[in-house]
């Protein structure tokens, strides 16, 4: 009855949600099209959250910008938690989304150019959707030692699986 009202007050609020989920369905395209997710992964999320919205909470003053175990902007995809904190206002998550949206794509298609350029020998591993996304937020990861010890890997993302290959230092 309370979103009735609310609706009944506010029309343009339809309107309004209609554009955001069309915004982050584009977001969602752009991933599939790098490679970061398959249109399979994409089209499961928009049917289990058709009117996800990503918020975030304001952060600490004491403790600075809300922080995950890297630094600087983080996955576009991650699982929502609780909280008491007062929310973000919309166009500033949003704009922060987009951001991390796009340092993911960015990443991910100099990672299979570069895998492209070097042709090295590529490892892909079986992956499910939640390691993807625990991965895509840890970018800072996906450049590791090689693993008997000598040279380094990188690993990207192509069709939503995780492609590992070898580089030098």
């Amino acid at each position: 009855k309370k979103i009735a009202e609310y609706e009944k007050q506010n029309p343009e609020f339809k309107a309004f949600a209609k554009e955001l989920y069309t915004y982050f369905a584009e977001e969602r395209k752009m991933m599939v099209e790098s490679g970061l997710i398959t249109k399979e992964q994409a089209k499961h999320m928009e049917e289990m959250y058709p009117h996800y919205i990503p918020l975030h909470r304001e952060a600490d003053e004491l403790l600075g910008p809300v922080q995950t175990n890297n630094l600087g902007v983080n996955t576009p995809i991650k699982s929502a938690t609780g909280g008491n904190r007062p929310l973000q206002p919309m166009f500033d998550t949003i704009a922060q989304h987009t951001l991390q949206t796009f340092k993911a794509v960015a990443r991910n298609d100099f990672g299979v150019e570069l895998k492209n350029t070097i042709q090295t020998t590529a490892r892909a591993d079986a992956t499910d959707a939640d390691e993807i996304f625990d991965s895509i937020e840890n970018q800072n990861r996906l450049l590791g030692e090689g693993s008997d010890g000598s040279g380094y890997t990188f690993s990207v993302y192509e069709n939503g699986q995780k492609v590992t290959f070898n580089i030098t230092e």
